[in-house]
């Protein structure tokens, strides 16, 4: 498990990157106030790349953290998450402009029409696979919100394989 105060002391981090990348043995929920104390952050790349025993995110996870710009791979290839997304994961996150692969292969998601803060996304760049599924096998489910109404990213297949989510056919060709 991960210790609530971990990084409590290390408020000048910059970035998270590949942090945790690979912890398989890493199980249950990531604390709710991990990163709280860490608002220099500008980066979680690869942060839980492969964290295949983590089962949770908490709602509040990223809320401090207002200037990263990066969530690039964050949770990629978590296979063991379950449940929803947090409603307003990425809210207070108005800074980021790249969500590439955050989500790619966590197979077990249901998605939200509240992740993002959707006023917020004209500055970013790219959502490229952000919550792409190795195959239609293991479609997460849910509603999607409409951030391609929101951002000037395009063709990004951001939903690839995600053809059980209750908005799929109203998603734009090259988002899926």
């Amino acid at each position: 498990a991960i210790p609530t105060d971990l990084f409590r002391y290390n408020t000048s981090v910059t970035f998270f990157s590949s942090t945790f990348q690979g912890c398989t043995g890493l199980t249950g929920a990531i604390p709710t106030d991990l990163f709280r104390y860490n608002t220099s952050t500008v980066g979680f790349t690869n942060t839980f790349v492969n964290c295949t025993g983590l089962t949770s995110i908490p709602t509040d996870l990223f809320r401090y953290n207002i200037l990263v710009t990066s969530f690039t791979s964050v949770f990629y290839g978590c296979t063991g998450l379950t449940g929803a997304i947090p409603t307003d994961l990425f809210k207070y996150n108005t800074s980021a402009t790249r969500f590439d692969y955050a989500f790619y292969g966590c197979r077990n998601l249901i998605l939200n029409t509240s992740i993002f803060d959707v006023t917020k996304l004209n500055i970013v760049i790219s959502f490229l696979s952000c919550f792409y599924n190795t195959s239609i096998t293991y479609s997460n489910t849910g509603t999607v919100q409409d951030i391609w109404n929101y951002t000037t990213a395009t063709s990004q297949t951001c939903f690839g394989s995600n053809t059980r989510l209750t908005n799929y056919a109203s998603i734009p060709a090259g988002w899926k």
